[in-house]
C-alpha cells in the first residue's frame, strides 16, 4: 500500500498500466452496521493520512484504550496537530524508541518531534486507563 502521491507518481512513470478505482470510507462508516462495545487496540498505517483517519474515527475513538499508528515524513499534517488532537481526545502519545517510549504529549512537547518524525510508530494510550501503569516505568522522559 502506498499513499496517493506514490499511486501519481507511479501513473505517470506507467501510463500504459491500467488504472484501479477503490471506495474510501471512514472507520466510524464502516462500523455504523455493527459497532463494537470496545476496541481493544487501533491500528493505523496509511502513509501520511493519519489524522484524516482518526478525523473519521470519532466514535471509535471512544471505543479505545489504545492507537497504534506510524509518524514520518509521509505525515499530510504536522506530528504537533496529531498529538494535541489525541490529547482533545483524552490520549496520551509516546513514540516508540529504541530504549523505551518518550513522551510527546502537553508539556513533553519539543519541536524536535516534528523534524525528526522519520519512520517512528507511536502509541496513544487513553488518560486513566490501567495500560499506563504499566507504560510509565518504560519511559525515557518521565
Amino acid at each position: 500500500a502506498g499513499s496517493l502521491r506514490e499511486g501519481e507518481q507511479a501513473a505517470k512513470r506507467y501510463p500504459d498500466r491500467p488504472r484501479v478505482t477503490v471506495e474510501a470510507t471512514t472507520v466510524d462508516k464502516a462500523l455504523q452496521e455493527h459497532p463494537p462495545d470496545f476496541v481493544p487496540m487501533m491500528k493505523i498505517a496509511v502513509r501520511g493520512f493519519e489524522y484524516h483517519v482518526l478525523l473519521g474515527a470519532m466514535r471509535t475513538l471512544q471505543r479505545t484504550h489504545t492507537v497504534w499508528f506510524e509518524c514520518n515524513t509521509h505525515l499530510l499534517v504536522p506530528f504537533r496537530e496529531v498529538a494535541a488532537f489525541l490529547d482533545r481526545q483524552g490520549f496520551l502519545t509516546y513514540k516508540v524508541a529504541h530504549g523505551g517510549l518518550i513522551k510527546v504529549y502537553g508539556p513533553y512537547w519539543d519541536d524536535v518531534f516534528d523534524g525528526h518524525a522519520l519512520d517512528h510508530n507511536c502509541l496513544a494510550i487513553r488518560k486513566g486507563s490501567p495500560l499506563l501503569a504499566q507504560v510509565g516505568i518504560a519511559c525515557n522522559n518521565r
